[in-house]
């Protein structure tokens, strides 16, 4: 086998198939920049941004941030200078409770017509 079908060879076989992989990295970014920005109105009860949210990440990416709410507790806790408080409600658990409510709520409206709209909880700093 001559060197150039060698190469022709390997440029078939080697090159990586499907998207190229800077467009897929760009494209994740962008998927992530979308979810952080839409966090703070999920905290606030936005229907439209929790379900949003839920078209671009799986159930158990949520389920999985949320098994580091202690974590996050106690970091926003170091930079504010207090001590973290476990038992209170914060931030994550509007988001988390939200996020599980849309989810149930999107199953539902693939098996029933016109599901209840869930009942999403609101931060204490949206309800001032």
């Amino acid at each position: 086998m001559s060197l150039k079908s060698r190469l022709k060879h390997l440029e078939r076989n080697i090159k990586p198939k499907g998207k190229d992989p800077v467009q897929e990295w760009q494209d994740r970014v962008k998927r992530h920049e979308e979810m952080e920005s839409l966090s703070p109105a999920i905290e606030e009860g936005d229907l439209q941004a929790c379900i949003r949210y839920c078209q671009l990440c799986e159930e158990s990416v949520v389920d999985r941030t949320f098994s580091y709410r202690d974590v996050y507790i106690k970091v926003a806790a170091m930079h504010e200078g207090y001590e973290p408080r476990y038992e209170e409600e914060t931030g994550i658990d509007i988001w988390y409770h939200n996020l599980k409510a849309t989810y149930k709520y999107l199953e539902e409206m693939g098996k029933v017509p016109n599901p209840k709209e869930p009942v999403l909880k609101m931060s204490a700093r949206s309800k001032k």
